[in-house]
């Protein structure tokens, strides 16, 4: 069963509410989206070392209204709901069915991970992001999945690939 989809617009800014893993501890918050920036790892790939998230247990009445997590520390961003990108920026490709050991947390998951058209999974494993969208991810044994995930590869320990092959 799919998490639910949570929305906040303001303007040109737009928020999209994640559950993340960040050194084990389990937050659940709200990371705004930047001009430009169409999805969550748009901005966990760039090279600043934090990225900010309002999260539910943060206390504006104590003045604390944003917290600034080490990039590095993040294992995943689970994207409760993640906007759609303009037509005119999707890229085509096909999506290949993964099954994925992590090291922290020490579980595994299976989710789908888009391949650029002339492009193969040891180049999108292997390209310069931290992390890597998965799509229709379930972990382990869960009865919850994702619709959309970034993963910090540097969590990841072995990829298999199940099927390589659903276009877009």
């Amino acid at each position: 069963m799919s998490q639910p989809i949570i929305t906040s617009t303001s303007g040109c800014v737009r928020c999209v509410k994640v559950r993340l893993d960040a050194s084990g501890k389990r937050l659940v918050g709200y990371v705004t989206l930047n001009a430009g920036e169409h999805r969550i790892s748009d901005g966990l790939n760039n090279p600043d070392p934090f990225f900010f998230i309002n999260t539910e247990e943060l206390m504006p009445e104590e003045g604390i209204l944003q917290r600034a997590i080490l990039k590095d520390a993040v294992s995943y961003v689970a994207a409760l709901e993640e906007p759609e990108r303009p037509a005119s920026m999707r890229a085509t490709g096909r999506f290949c069915r993964t099954s994925i050991e992590l090291v922290r947390p020490a579980t595994a998951l299976v989710g789908e991970v888009f391949i650029p058209t002339g492009q193969n999974i040891a180049m999108v494993l292997n390209d310069r992001r931290r992390f890597i969208n998965l799509r229709n991810v379930v972990f382990g044994d869960a009865p919850e999945s994702y619709s959309y995930l970034a993963l910090a590869k540097s969590v990841s320990r072995t990829w298999d690939v199940l099927a390589d092959g659903t276009s877009t």
